[in-house]
């Protein structure tokens, strides 16, 4: 089974994130390595309140988390390619799959280049670089739609075996 296959409000039960900390819309592309999530930025996310008034701009710890979002689905990913059911995914498997999920524990070398305001539409990609059982570094970028690389860098994210 692959992640991209999966309608919105499945995918959105994969991660432990809920509402207002859950920022990924879809699944755009996934081989198994490299994973690509889209993101909508929209002018009603509870951060513009204060960030800033009159120059809404997305913070750069959201932007963070976003990357991390993506970084999970890319595991939540690997774990459905062991799957080969193609009817709808169960609650004990969705439980299974959502729990190995970990933690975000380290950023690297993260570079915000250009604001991040409401109407973009982002493409998030993850690589997993390298390694061990439990936590994983992750290369990724962020593109908005006009193409530009808004920010990238690494971070290190924990991953629970199943």
């Amino acid at each position: 089974m692959n992640i991209t296959d999966i309608d919105p409000d499945t995918l959105r039960s994969l991660l432990p994130h809920r509402f207002p900390m859950q920022f990924i819309d879809s699944v755009e592309k996934f081989d198994g390595t490299v994973i690509v999530c889209k993101k909508n930025v929209t002018i009603n996310e509870p951060f513009f309140l204060g960030h800033f008034p009159n120059h809404s701009i997305m913070p750069g710890c959201i932007t963070i988390e976003c990357a991390a979002q993506v970084a999970a689905y890319l595991y939540v990913g690997k774990a459905l390619m062991n799957f080969n059911d193609r009817g709808s995914l169960n609650y004990e498997l969705v439980k299974k799959i959502s729990n190995s999920v970990g933690y975000l524990i380290e950023v690297k070398k993260f570079k915000f280049l250009k604001p991040i305001i409401p109407g973009d539409t982002l493409l998030i990609s993850c690589i997993e670089m390298n390694g061990n059982k439990t936590a994983k570094i992750d290369s990724c970028k962020i593109v908005n739609q006009k193409k530009e690389i808004v920010a990238s860098g690494n971070i290190m994210v924990t991953k629970n075996e199943n």
